[in-house]
């Protein structure tokens, strides 16, 4: 998520999902207002940058002239309720919807609070208005506001609370200068909130190991004019230009006390503790600005060309008072073979920087990186059958010059303090990068009855650290994922999803026994070489039925979702355990599980 840049009606999204401690497994966008998505998975076009993978763009749906329409739901993992109408005999459009999470039921159960006392909740709140004050000019309004309320016990005793927000409200004009001449203006302006609070303790009614409080936010105000000239039926140019102000407050408090063993000293006691406390106030301010050309030519019926560049500068990285910038180029070219094959290929590079609200705090870190810098290089055919089945081959490469540093943790668990566990923090800025893999799609002609999908990946990413090629945290050799849809009947609709992907790797901890300086037996652990290790293969299916009733008033329908249907145990990271009993080193391993089978009965109601 960290490399893909998520935008919403042509607004970019700084942090997009919800539930940012258990890595981010909910976008802040309620799906019922998404009209259609656009995934470029690489070699986006020039518009796009500081983005080193892909880009997902949203659009919101947009109210059709007639009466206002009403939907409310409710199922197990959510409520929610939307309404859209129009007015000013269509001219202009409204939607709003608001949506609120109920996580704490799904962990009652699935039995996850037996061991722990966990509250999560969250919601999202969205709202359109659109006008079109002169034909061929819409003026829109938006406003998106998500939060997160996480708190809880932890079976370690970590007591804690998070709250995150974030807060977009945009305005857009959508012009049509000339009749081959259109242009979009957004003016935006934003907030986001973290607000993170916890202390461990050792055992109840003890003073805490660590105790923690972290505040920040972030602001920023944006202006962005994009252009399309039509210059012949042929031809056309893309120009435009961003700007971002930005403003990040940090305030990050940190006291720790640990253990450390006495071997050597025997004027000492066995253990002597030990202190660590961190303290970082600080704030930073930075304009980013960027501005792209492009053109796009069809010098033939069947060859089409768009080559362009694009110019970013940020004003806070780098090594210099002045910052960095960089210049990106850009060619994407497609041919069509025949009247159902068209042959594509693409080559780039792309830029990302270090965000003003991405700063290590929690590690002490107080540097601003240069941007990394990927190079895209894509081939792909595609080919329609004359019976409607859509097929696609595609290979890529993607090359990491100067890849940002980050700061891991060796071990996946989701704690609440992850980023205050000083024994598997580390360090990780790698010299190169490197991700390539070939990619098959298949999808189904759709019919009334019945629709499906099938997409494998063959692919491999790793990172060079000191003169090793290591993989990276998601590597995954094989992936596939199929979907099925079946419609027996106007009102019934059954689907069947089944995702699969081979082990992700992890890093091993190696335990031994030592003793202390009057002979008391101690563990001590050490890290083998950075995932040098596999997880278990994943494998989970995904079942939904639903049925749609008429009612007095509007439309009712019930739907059965299961996750994970067959129960599969998948593993979210390797669990270890090490004791001493009778002067002996007692070891067990085995995973950590995510979440097991999990269904949700749900009603939408809509008027």
């Amino acid at each position: 998520p960290a490399e893909v840049s998520t935008f919403l009606d042509g607004l970019e999204l700084y942090e997009p999902y919800h539930l940012k401690q258990w890595d981010g497994s909910l976008s802040i966008v309620d799906m019922e207002t998404v009209a259609d998505v656009d995934l470029s998975t690489g070699a986006f076009p020039a518009e796009y940058g500081d983005a080193s993978t892909g880009v997902f763009a949203m659009r919101t749906t947009t109210a059709a002239p007639g009466p206002a329409r009403t939907s409310v739901g409710l199922d197990f993992l959510s409520s929610t309720v939307k309404s859209e109408g129009s007015f000013a005999q269509g001219k202009g459009a409204w939607i709003v919807s608001a949506r609120r999470g109920f996580l704490d039921l799904i962990l009652e159960l699935t039995g996850r609070n037996d061991e722990e006392d966990l509250h999560p909740w969250y919601y999202d709140v969205f709202s359109k208005a659109q006008y079109e004050v002169a034909p061929g000019h819409v003026l829109s309004a938006h406003l998106l506001r998500a939060g997160d309320d996480n708190r809880g016990t932890e079976n370690d005793s970590t007591v804690y609370r998070h709250r995150y927000g974030s807060s977009y409200g945009w305005v857009t004009w959508d012009a049509r200068v000339t009749p081959r001449t259109t242009a979009r203006t957004v003016v935006s302006v934003g907030r986001l909130m973290r607000n993170r609070s916890g202390a461990d303790f050792p055992e109840p009614g003890a003073a805490p190991d660590v105790d923690v409080r972290d505040r920040a936010g972030f602001e920023f105000f944006g202006l962005r004019q994009d252009w399309l000239l039509r210059l012949a039926d042929r031809a056309m140019v893309k120009v435009g230009f961003n700007g971002t102000w930005g403003s990040a407050d940090y305030d990050y408090r940190r006291w720790r006390q640990y253990w450390m063993p006495n071997a050597t000293d025997v004027s000492m006691p066995d253990f002597v503790r030990q202190y660590d406390t961190l303290n970082i106030v600080t704030t930073k301010t930075g304009i980013e600005t960027a501005a792209y050309l492009s053109g796009r030519v069809q010098p033939t019926e069947r060859l089409t060309v768009e080559a362009g560049l694009r110019y970013d500068r940020q004003h806070h990285t780098g090594a210099e008072s002045w910052g960095e910038s960089q210049l990106a180029p850009r060619l994407n070219a497609a041919y069509q073979v025949g009247s159902r094959t068209t042959v594509r290929a693409a080559w780039g590079h792309y830029y990302q920087s270090q965000g003003l609200h991405q700063l290590w705090v929690s590690d002490g870190d107080l540097a601003f990186y240069p941007a990394q810098r990927a190079e895209h290089r894509v081939l792909g055919v595609e080919h329609n059958t004359s019976r409607g089945i859509a097929l696609r081959v595609e290979a890529y490469q993607r090359l990491l010059r100067d890849p940002l540093p980050e700061y891991r943790n060796l071990e996946n668990d989701i704690e609440a303090l992850r980023e205050e566990g000083p024994e598997d923090r580390i360090f990780v800025h790698p010299d190169r990068g490197r991700a390539r893999g070939l990619e098959l799609f298949a999808k189904g002609g759709e019919t009334t009855s019945l629709t499906w999908a099938v997409g494998y990946a063959l692919s491999v990413a790793e990172e060079l650290i000191h003169g090793r090629w290591v993989p990276l945290p998601f590597d995954q050799r094989h992936a596939l994922n199929v979907q099925i849809g079946l419609r027996p009947a106007p009102s019934w609709s059954i689907s069947l999803g089944w995702t699969y992907h081979s082990a992700w790797p992890f890093t091993t901890i190696e335990y031994g026994l030592d003793t202390t300086v009057s002979g008391y037996p101690y563990i001590v652990s050490g890290y083998g070489l950075l995932n040098d290790q596999r997880l278990i293969d994943y494998s989970r299916v995904d079942f939904r039925v639903a049925k749609e009733f008429p009612v007095t008033r509007g439309n009712l329908l019930l739907y059965l979702d299961v996750f994970n249907l067959l129960n599969r145990e998948n593993a979210q990271a390797a669990s270890h355990y090490a004791g001493v009993y009778e002067g002996r080193l007692v070891l067990d391993r085995g995973i950590d599980p995510q979440l097991e089978v999990m269904p949700s009965v749900g009603l939408r109601w809509t008027f």
